[in-house]
C-alpha cells in the first residue's frame, strides 16, 4: 500500500510537470494543479446520477496512457463516447504484502473473528471448523461509495472437506458490536462443481444465510493452484468472476449501497495475494428481463415431441429476427475470425460481428456456433466467458477441436458433426457414440443420408440427442421427421414446419426407451443373470444394476450393502470374498424356480450383454469403484454398451476424467420449484453440462420448463423408477426420453415402430399401390397391421394416389389416378408405455406414371 501511495503521487507530479489539461467532472472542469491544491487525487468527485470520476493510476498502467471518454449525463448506463480527456477507472488500491513482516497486518486491515496473517508475502487466513470462521477487513476508506471492482488471487491450502468455502465480502454493514453484518460475499467452495460451487449471498440482520444466487464452476479448485477472483459491484448490480469467466450476474444487491471490504475462511487454510480495488467502474447494465433464461417458443403441434427447428442460411440479421417465436429455435453460424474479429456468417451470408449478433439473438434464439479452425474456437470460447454467455453450442466435425475446447471450458455445450456417409455400421455408430460422449457432446448431428429412425434411436439409447441436416426436399423433411430426431437442421424452417402440420393428433416419433431396472424384478429375483435375460427377452434396450465391491477387490452387482435381503445370508459384502459371495442363493427367496441363482459378477453380466441389442447403465454403490468398472469395460470390448450413472456428481466426474468416453448419468431427487422454474432450468441444465452428463431425475422431479429448456439443448432425462402406466404417458407428454421401471413384461407388446414394405414404388394409372405395413413390438415381434389401425399419409402435388380398403383382403391401399410423384407414409395406431400414440413409417416416394 505504502508503495502504491508513493507512486500515485509521483505519477500526480509528473502529470502537473507535463501540464497535462483537465478531467471531467459533473460539477465542472477539474485541473491536476486544482486537484493536487484543494482534493487528493485519488478522490473521486460526485458526478450526475451517482457517477464519479477519479484521478488515479496503477502500476499496471505503465506507460501512462489518457483516452478520451466522457459519460452519457442522461443515461449512465450507455457506453463511453470518444469526447473528453480522462483516465480510465484505475486501482485505489494494490496490496502485495510484500514489506509486511511475517505474522503482522498492512496498517489499517482488522481481523475481526479468527486468525488472518501476513506469511511468506501473503494474507494467510486459517479456519479449523466451519463453526468457526475467520474474517478480516480492509482499512475503512478503501470501499469508496460501493460502486467497485474488489479482486485478489486465492489459493487453497487445505480445506477439512471440499464443501467448506473462502469469500470475498463487501458492502460490510459498520456494526461492531453485532459482529460485522449484514454484508454480501462472493463464496467459493473448494469442490466448486457442486451445484451451489460458486454462490452469491447475503448475510441478513439476523446473522444468518440467504443464499441468493448459485451456479458450479467447470471444475474444483485444486490444493495450492491460484485463482483470479473478482467482484464488481455497481449499485444494485453484482458480477461475479473467476479466472475472468463471469459466473454470477445478479441485481439482488439492494439492501446496502456501501460498506467495507474483506475476505472470509470457513473450514479451509486460504492465501490471498495482489488485493485490487478500484473505485467507480462503468455502471453495469440493467437485467432487462426478470427471468435470465430464454426457452425459444414451440408451435403448437400435434406432435408428442415437436423438434428444434435450426436455421442454417439467411441473407440478413434482420431478416433472421423475423423468424423468433416462429417455430426456429436454434440459428447455425459459421464464425470467423477477420482481421482480429469474430464475424457471424449465416450461410455464405456476413450477418455481423459475432459480440453483436448475440446479443441481439439473446432472448430469441439458440446460437449454434460453427468455427472452422481451433484458434477461431479458442476465441470463441473465450468471447462467451467474457460475457457470461452459457446458452450457445459450440458444433464441428473436428473432434480435436471439439476435445480442445472441452479441456479448457466445461460448461460450453458441444455438437458433433457427422461427416457425409452413404451408409453407417453398428460399429461405426458405436464410434461415434463414444467419440460425442469423448469430447463432450450432447448432439450429434447426422447427414441426411443417414438419418433413420434405427440410427438415431441407437444414439438415443446412449444418451445422445439426434439433429439431422436435411435436404430440404420433400421426402428429406419428411424422413427427418419421422427419423425421431431432436433437431432439424435447414435452410427452409417454414417448409419444416409446415410439413408436421399433416401428421395426425398424438403421434409420438421419438421411441420412448424402457430402462429394465435390475433386471425383470417381479418375474425373477432382482440383479442377477436369470433377471436379465428375462428383460432382454421382453425386449429391454438398457439393463440397470448396481455394482459393489467384495473383501477381496472382485465386482459384483447387488442393491443394497447386505445379503440379508436377497439371499440366503446375512452379512455386508464388502466383509466377504468372492467365493463366499458366490455360494450364497439368490435365488430361492424369490420363487423354487430359481434356486441356485447366484450373485453375479459384472465381468458375467457383461458378457451376458456383449453383442446383442441392449446396454448397461451401471450404478457404482460406493466410493472408489470407477476406475475398475472401466477396467472391465475394456477388457470385455464392450465400450460402446455401457452407461454409467450415479447420485454422486464426484463418481461421475471421476469417470469423466480419466474416461470421458463412456456416458453418463446423473440421479437425483428434488421438489420442483413453485416459481421462477425457467431460472432454474437453466441452472441445472448448465450443471448436467458441466459434468457432461444425462439427467436421471426422480419421476416427482421432473417439471415442464425443465423438460422444455433441457431438451432443447440436448439433454437426454431418463426418469426413475415409474411403476404406474398412466404415469409413464404423462412423462413421455412433458418430454421424458427413457424411463426406468419393474414393468418390462407388462410392456413386451408395446408398438416400437411402423415399417412399410413395397415392392413397387413406380405405378400405372388405375393399377394399386399395396404395400405391406408391419407393427414392431418390443419383444421383437412384426405384426401386420389392420387396415382399420392404418391411415395413409400422402404428400402430393396433384391428387396421385387415392386411399381405399381392398374388400377381398380388408388391407388398406392407394389407387395411382393421375400422373406425378407422391410421398408415402402409413400412420398406425399402437400402445407404448401406458398410452396410445400414432407411430409414423419412414417416407417412400411413389412415381405414377400414364
Amino acid at each position: 500500500m505504502k508503495f502504491c501511495h508513493m507512486r500515485r503521487k509521483l505519477i500526480a507530479g509528473m502529470l502537473m510537470v507535463l501540464s497535462l489539461t483537465v478531467f471531467h467532472d459533473a460539477k465542472g472542469w477539474l485541473s491536476v494543479a486544482e486537484a493536487e491544491a484543494g482534493q487528493s487525487a485519488t478522490a473521486p468527485s460526485e458526478g450526475l446520477q451517482g457517477l464519479k470520476a477519479g484521478v488515479a493510476v496503477s502500476k499496471d498502467h505503465d506507460p501512462l496512457t489518457v483516452v478520451e471518454s466522457t459519460y452519457f449525463i442522461e443515461d449512465a448506463y450507455k457506453a463511453q463516447s470518444k469526447s473528453v480527456l480522462t483516465v480510465p477507472p484505475s486501482p485505489h488500491m494494490v496490496e502485495t504484502f510484500d514489506h509486511v513482516p511475517d505474522g503482522q497486518l498492512p496498517i489499517g486491515w482488522e481481523t475481526i473473528e479468527g486468525d488472518f496473517q501476513v506469511r511468506n508475502g501473503a494474507l494467510i487466513g486459517r479456519s479449523s471448523a466451519s463453526v468457526s470462521p475467520a474474517r478480516i477487513l480492509l482499512p475503512a476508506g478503501m470501499e469508496g461509495d460501493g460502486n467497485i471492482v474488489f479482486e485478489a488471487d486465492m489459493t487453497f491450502l487445505s480445506v477439512i472437506e471440499p464443501s467448506r468455502w473462502a469469500s470475498l465480502m463487501y458492502r460490510i454493514q459498520p456494526t461492531q458490536k453485532q459482529g460485522y453484518y449484514p454484508y454480501y460475499q462472493f463464496a467459493f467452495r473448494q469442490g466448486a462443481t457442486a451445484a451451489n460451487g460458486i454462490e452469491f449471498a447475503y448475510r441478513t440482520p439476523q446473522n444468518s444465510w440467504d443464499v441468493r444466487e448459485k451456479t458450479s464452476h467447470s471444475t474444483s479448485f485444486a490444493i495450492n493452484k491460484t485463482y483470479h477472483m473478482k467482484v464488481v459491484a455497481s449499485r444494485e448490480r453484482v458480477r461475479q468472476y473467476v479466472d475472468g469467466e463471469l459466473l454470477l450476474d445478479t441485481d439482488r444487491a439492494g439492501e446496502h449501497a456501501n460498506g467495507r471490504l474483506g475476505f472470509q475462511a470457513n473450514g479451509v487454510q486460504v492465501k490471498f495475494d495482489n488485493v485490487k480495488v478500484t473505485l467507480n467502474p462503468p455502471l453495469l447494465p440493467p437485467i432487462t428481463s426478470q427471468s435470465k433464461a430464454y426457452q425459444p417458443k414451440k408451435p403448437s403441434t400435434t406432435l408428442i415431441f415437436t423438434p428444434d427447428v435450426a436455421v442454417t442460411e439467411i441473407e440478413s440479421l434482420e431478416q433472421l429476427m423475423k423468424l423468433a417465436n416462429q417455430g426456429t429455435t436454434t440459428v447455425w453460424l459459421k464464425v470467423k475470425q477477420e482481421e482480429g474479429q469474430l464475424t457471424a456468417y449465416s450461410g455464405s451470408y456476413r450477418i455481423g460481428l459475432l459480440l453483436d449478433v448475440l446479443h441481439k439473438l439473446k432472448g430469441n434464439f439458440i446460437p449454434m456456433l460453427e468455427p472452422a479452425q481451433s484458434y477461431e474456437a479458442q476465441a470463441i470460447g473465450k468471447l462467451l466467458q467474457e460475457e457470461g454467455i452459457q446458452d450457445a453450442h459450440l458444433v464441428s466435425s473436428d473432434l480435436e477441436l471439439l476435445r480442445s475446447i472441452r479441456q479448457k471450458d466445461m460448461k460450453l455445450r458441444r455438437a458433433y458433426t457427422v461427416t457425409d456417409s452413404p451408409l453407417l455400421t453398428e460399429d461405426q455408430l458405436g464410434r461415434i457414440s463414444l467419440d460425442a460422449h469423448s469430447v463432450g457432446a450432447n448432439i450429434v448431428v447426422l447427414p441426411q443420408a443417414v438419418s433413420t429412425q434405427e440410427n438415431v434411436h441407437y444414439l438415443a439409447v446412449r444418451g445422445l440427442a439426434a439433429w439431422v441436416i436435411t435436404d430440404n426436399s420433400d421426402l428429406g423433411v419428411h424422413a427427418a421427421l419421422v427419423s425421431g430426431a431432436r433437431g432439424i437442421v435447414t435452410s427452409q424452417p417454414a417448409k419444416v414446419s409446415n410439413a408436421w402440420s399433416i401428421y395426425p393428433k398424438d403421434t409420438l416419433l421419438n421411441r420412448p426407451i424402457l430402462i429394465a431396472h435390475r433386471g425383470a424384478p417381479q418375474i425373477a429375483p432382482e440383479d442377477t443373470l436369470a433377471s436379465y435375460e428375462k428383460a432382454i427377452q421382453f425386449g429391454s434396450e438398457v439393463m440397470e444394476n448396481d455394482i459393489r465391491r467384495t473383501a477381496d477387490g472382485e465386482l459384483v452387482l447387488l442393491h443394497d450393502e447386505t445379503v440379508n435381503r436377497t439371499t440366503n445370508g446375512t452379512g455386508y459384502v464388502r466383509n466377504m470374498t468372492l467365493q463366499e459371495v458366490k455360494k450364497l442363493d439368490a435365488g430361492s427367496w424369490f420363487g423354487s424356480a430359481f434356486k441356485g441363482e447366484r450373485i453375479p459378477t459384472l465381468r458375467e453380466a457383461l458378457r451376458q450383454l456383449k453383442g446383442r441389442p441392449v446396454i448397461m447403465l451401471a450404478e457404482p454403490k460406493e466410493d472408489g469403484l470407477e476406475a475398475q468398472i472401466i477396467q472391465l469395460i475394456k477388457e470385455e470390448g464392450v465400450a460402446s454398451q455401457v452407461l454409467i450413472q450415479s447420485f454422486s456428481d464426484q463418481h461421475l466426474r471421476y469417470v469423466r476424467d480419466i474416461e470421458p468416453a463412456y456416458g453418463r448419468g446423473l440421479l437425483e431427487s428434488q421438489t420442483p420449484p413453485l416459481s421462477a422454474a425457467l431460472d432454474k432450468a437453466m441452472k441445472q441444465q448448465q450443471y448436467y453440462t458441466a459434468l457432461q452428463s444425462m439427467s436421471a431425475p426422480s419421476y416427482g422431479s421432473m417439471y415442464p420448463e425443465l423438460a422444455a429448456y433441457g431438451g432443447s439443448r440436448g439433454l437426454t432425462f431418463w426418469t426413475w423408477t415409474v411403476n404406474d402406466q398412466n404415469k409413464m404417458k404423462q412423462l413421455i407428454r412433458l418430454g421424458v426420453h427413457g424411463i426406468i421401471t419393474d414393468l418390462l413384461h407388462q410392456l413386451k407388446e408395446d408398438t416400437v415402430r411402423v415399417q412399410l414394405q413395397a415392392d413397387q414404388l413406380e405405378l400405372k394409372m388405375g393399377h394399386t399401390f399395396q404395400p405391406v405395413i408391419k407393427r414392431h413390438t418390443r419383444e421383437g415381434r412384426a405384426i401386420v397391421a389392420e387396415a382399420a389401425s392404418v391411415k395413409w399419409i400422402v404428400v402430393q402435388p396433384a391428387h396421385s394416389l387415392i386411399q381405399q380398403v381392398n374388400p377381398q383382403t380388408g388391407l388398406s391401399e392407394l389407387i395411382a389416378s393421375s400422373p406425378g410423384k407422391a410421398i408415402v407414409m402409413a400412420a398406425v395406431t399402437g400402445h407404448a408405455a401406458g398410452g396410445t400414440w400414432q407411430f409414423i413409417s419412414a417416407p417412400v416416394e411413389v412415381l405414377v406414371v400414364p
